[in-house]
């Protein structure tokens, strides 16, 4: 390369970017090299052209020979099914209309798509006659225990300043306050007027009570949310009625009841002797030492009222549920485990 060549190959163009590097300048190269191309001085009228969606189709192509419906030899056997066939005729493999009647293009499809239609079989599924529920039983077959019902009370009342007379009455938190004390009654005089036996009287429980914003303010809503575990012989739905006529005033509150379940065993007082023989037959032939009636409620009653022979069994008792340190103790882990092992195999 010529010496004058060589100074002007080092010598950066004009308007280049100029940085450091070891102590002397270099230019900064584009990413891009190259000179840049000219606008077009027709770009403006290139702009106003029309845009054409396709190429127009060459005038040597005609139609495509052949009657209406008739099988495309150049096309394979799924693309050639997509015909609409003669007008007025139906497909015989497929459902079509009324005689005479042009059948819709969507119902000449494939056979293929006969594979996605809905079925009508009802689907099989395995039947058992004997059930074991896993809960904390204290390993001991409980063969009866309590339904259950749940419901939200949402209270309404009138918003103000709370120094006005009128908060005691309008307060949405005082009327859910005075049903819940009538509630809380009616369940201890359940409890000591019910029936005798371990499962008797109403349990009742109100989980979560939400209203109001401030002290010096009236509550207009609150929300109390609670469950009911009645004794067998009490439909958990009419015990759940039976506490919602006990609103002071049924304009101001709405109940919306939410999980309801039979007590096993289910079907009522003409199923219970019957249900508790069967039940009592299943723990002695699996060798499951019999425990006492629970107040909680299983799965094992919709298994109940599948008409299966159900019982509950497993480690650990409900007094350590739900609380802090729950625990299960360990030989009761392994005496399960035993029973369970002997049960399956």
């Amino acid at each position: 390369m010529p010496p004058q060549r060589a100074r002007d190959h080092h010598r950066p163009r004009r308007g280049a970017v100029l940085v450091r590097r070891g102590g002397r300048q270099q230019p900064l190269h584009p990413r891009v090299p190259g000179p840049l191309r000219p606008v077009p001085a027709d770009i403006r009228a290139r702009a106003r052209r029309p845009v054409r969606a396709c190429r127009p189709v060459p005038p040597d192509i005609g139609p495509v020979p052949g009657p209406a419906g008739a099988a495309r030899p150049d096309l394979s056997p799924r693309t050639s099914d997509l015909s609409p066939g003669p007008a007025g005729a139906a497909r015989p493999d497929l459902p079509h209309g009324p005689a005479g009647a042009a059948p819709p293009v969507f119902a000449d499809l494939s056979t293929r798509t006969s594979d996605l239609s809905p079925r009508t079989s009802t689907p099989r599924h395995p039947t058992f006659r004997s059930v074991v529920v896993g809960e904390p039983t204290r390993c001991r077959a409980v063969l009866e225990h309590r339904g259950i019902g749940t419901a939200t009370a949402a209270f309404s009342g009138t918003g103000g300043h709370a120094s006005a007379a009128r908060a005691l009455r309008d307060s949405a938190v005082h009327e859910a306050v005075r049903w819940a004390s009538l509630a809380l009654a009616r369940a201890g005089e359940s409890e000591a007027a019910g029936s005798a036996g371990s499962l008797r009287g109403l349990r009742l429980n109100l989980g979560a009570v939400e209203g109001g914003l401030k002290a010096n303010m009236i509550a207009s809503a609150a929300t109390v949310r609670f469950g009911v575990r009645p004794p067998p012989e009490l439909p958990p739905a009419a015990a759940l009625a039976e506490l919602f006529a006990l609103a002071p005033d049924p304009e101001r509150v709405r109940f919306t009841p939410g999980f309801l379940a039979p007590p096993l065993p289910a079907g009522g007082p003409g199923r219970l002797a019957d249900a508790r023989a069967a039940a009592a037959a299943l723990a002695e032939r699996l060798g499951l030492p019999p425990g006492d009636p629970v107040d909680f409620w299983t799965e094992a009653a919709l298994f109940s009222a599948a008409g299966c022979d159900v019982l509950v069994y497993g480690p650990g008792s409900i007094d350590q549920a739900h609380t802090a340190g729950e625990y299960v103790p360990l030989a009761d882990l392994v005496e399960a485990a035993n029973r369970y092992r002997a049960i399956l195999s």
